[in-house]
Formats: structure tokens, C-alpha cells, sequence
């Protein structure tokens, strides 16, 4: 177990750079679904903290490896979801944890774009 000796605080531009970097990184947001709906950061996946279930599970079986980088974020500086996402993922045994602690609201503050709505995935096969 880590026992908390990874995690790291990120800002925006890390964030942005990472996201450009062509780097495996999953970044996650972990607000309730409701929320994600209504705006979230592009190319993110979301997995809420609250939501029934083990979260820990739920993450384990959206990334590679806990050698994968993966970013956590939620709403704004106020909100404490991120971080006791982070600590958790890294108390779990994850070894790149990033908690980008501005969230969506320091996102759209430096004028980045954001998504509404969930995409559907795609079914590899199509009946009608």
C-alpha cells in the first residue's frame, strides 16, 4: 500500500498539458452523474465518488494498470470530492494520482471548452 506518499495537487496548465502530450492519462470526474451531464471537461470519463458501489472497483476497471497516470477533478477549489478521491485511489495502491483541484470552474475561468451531455458508446455490432 502507498499509504498516501504520491498523490499530487495539479493546476490547470498541467492539466492542458498533459491532455496535449499524447500521454496515456485518464482523467475522471468524480461528481455525480447529474453533474457531468451538465458540463465536464472533454475527453473525461465519470466516475462519482457518491454512486453506490466501490469507487476504487469502479476505477480499477476504467484504467490499465495503478501505474497509469489518472487526473481526478470535480467542481471548483470549494469542492472536496477530487481530493478525498485522490487520497483514496492513492491509499489503494494507485501510483500516478493527480488531483486537479480547480476543476471544471478553473477550467472554463482560463476560457477552455467544455462538454454537455454523455456520449453513447458504441456497439461493435448493429442489429436492427
Amino acid at each position: 500500500m502507498n499509504m498516501g506518499c504520491c498523490m499530487e495537487k495539479i493546476q490547470v496548465k498541467h492539466v492542458k498539458a498533459l491532455k496535449n502530450s499524447g500521454e496515456a492519462v485518464t482523467l475522471i470526474n468524480v461528481l455525480p452523474k447529474e453533474n457531468f451531464r451538465k458540463e465536464h471537461i472533454p475527453g473525461s470519463i465519470n466516475i462519482a465518488l457518491s454512486e453506490e458501489g466501490d469507487f476504487i472497483q469502479r476505477v480499477e476497471s476504467a484504467v490499465p494498470s495503478k501505474n497509469h497516470k489518472i487526473i481526478v477533478y470535480c467542481a471548483n477549489k470549494e469542492c472536496l470530492a477530487s481530493s478525498k478521491a485522490a487520497k483514496a485511489l492513492d491509499h489503494a495502491g494507485f501510483s500516478q494520482v493527480m488531483d486537479f483541484k480547480g476543476g471544471i470552474q478553473e477550467w472554463k475561468d482560463v476560457g477552455e471548452p467544455i462538454e454537455i451531455g454523455i456520449k453513447k458508446a458504441r456497439s461493435t455490432k448493429v442489429t436492427f
